[in-house]
Formats: C-alpha cells, structure tokens, sequence
C-alpha cells in the first residue's frame, strides 16, 4: 500500500497517471497493426503507380489523338480547297463552252439569215423577171 500511496502522490505532483509500459499482448497487437498498416501502405503504393501509368498512358494516347484531329482536319480542309478548285475550274470551262457555243450559234445564225435573205434577194429578181 505505501507503493501506491507513492504512485499517487507522485502523479498528483505531475498531473496525471505514471505510464506503464505496454503489456506483451498490446505491444504485439500494435507490431500487427503496425505489419497490417505497411502492407496496406505497400499495396496502396503499387495501385498509385498501376494509376500513374494509366494517366501516362491516357495522356499519351490523349496527345495521339489530337495530333490525329490536327492531321485529319488538315487533310479535310486541303480536300475541300481541292474540291472547289476543282469546280472552280469546271465552271470556268462550262463557262467558256458556252460563250464558245454562243459565239458559233451567232455565227450560224448570221449565216442562215445571209443565206435567207440571198436567196429572198434571188427570188424576188426572179419574180420581177417573170412579171
């Protein structure tokens, strides 16, 4: 009794229970948790990498396909430049048919109307002649 006597005393004077150390039984729980703990520690390393690569990869292949987007909408616009140069040029060539067209049915026409109008000219000398 004068043991725990001195126990209390000497914790009055320093505020609060004297520490004892650990049993056997809850020193070897905490070295489990512990152990427990580290391989958590371990497993949630090995995840975090297994989680690095996949972004690397996802930003690899994120970055593979906007370069692809850049390349196909390059190409996109080089075949639309080259569709309407294309009809462009077709237009032009409709274009020039047509005044060609224009040009050589004028000039029949003025050829059937002088051929008409000789012809005309012809009988009506040939009327006069029988009249």
């Amino acid at each position: 009794m004068a043991d725990s006597a001195s126990e209390s005393d000497s914790s009055s004077i320093d505020g609060g229970p004297i520490m004892m150390p650990p049993s056997p039984i809850t020193r070897e729980q905490l070295q489990k948790r512990i152990e427990s703990l580290q391989q958590q520690n371990r497993v949630l390393k090995v995840e975090l990498d297994t989680y690095k690569l996949k972004v690397k990869a996802l930003q690899e292949e994120n970055r593979n396909l906007r370069q692809a987007s850049v390349i196909i909408q390059a190409k996109a616009e080089q075949e639309e430049e080259y569709i309407s140069n294309t009809l462009l040029k077709k237009i032009q060539a409709l274009k020039k048919e047509k005044e060609t067209l224009a040009h050589h049915y004028e000039q029949e026409e003025e050829c059937l109307t002088n051929d008409l109008s000789r012809k005309l000219t012809q009988l009506r000398q040939e009327k006069c002649k029988l009249e």
